[in-house]
């Protein structure tokens, strides 16, 4: 978090695993998307250490949010696909309380 996305008070109340996660997510939906990538790759990609990459990747890989193949790691068509479902249902619903204006 930089300085300028801290909150008013200056404290940082983010939690570090979940910021982590979310860089090694990041990392991999940057890319190509059939295009797997080594837990080094990875670590280095998101800026994590490597054990933590490979870490976060077997939970994604376990969610059904990455792939894990003999060529490494790479983002889940179909976590993109119910990411994608998800985006749309908001959508409607907040089209649907407040009219297609």
């Amino acid at each position: 978090m930089t300085e300028s996305e801290k909150p008013a008070s200056g404290r940082d109340y983010s939690i570090q695993a979940v910021t982590r996660a979310l860089k090694v997510v990041e990392f991999l939906a940057g890319g190509e998307i059939l295009e797997w990538k080594s837990v080094r790759e990875v670590a280095e990609g998101a800026g994590v250490p490597e054990n933590t990459a490979f870490r976060i990747l077997e939970t994604l890989a376990a969610a059904g949010w990455a792939e894990k193949g003999p060529k490494g790691y790479r983002q889940s068509l179909g976590g993109l696909v119910r990411h994608a479902v998800h985006a749309q249902r908001i959508l409607n619903q907040k089209i649907n309380e407040h009219g297609d204006a």
